[in-house]
């Protein structure tokens, strides 16, 4: 379970509301191909 970087109460009058906050990421994977500059298609390496 991640840890909180921050913990604090956010107050309206007579209610007090907790708060956490907890950092995140995303994992995103770029996969870039190589076209060929005449007619666009993929170039493979083999």
């Amino acid at each position: 379970m991640p840890r909180p970087i921050w913990k604090g109460e956010m107050s309206f009058g007579l209610v007090n509301v907790p708060i956490t906050l907890f950092s995140t990421q995303r994992r995103q994977d770029l996969i870039l191909h190589l076209l060929d500059q005449r007619n666009h298609d993929r170039i493979r390496c083999e």
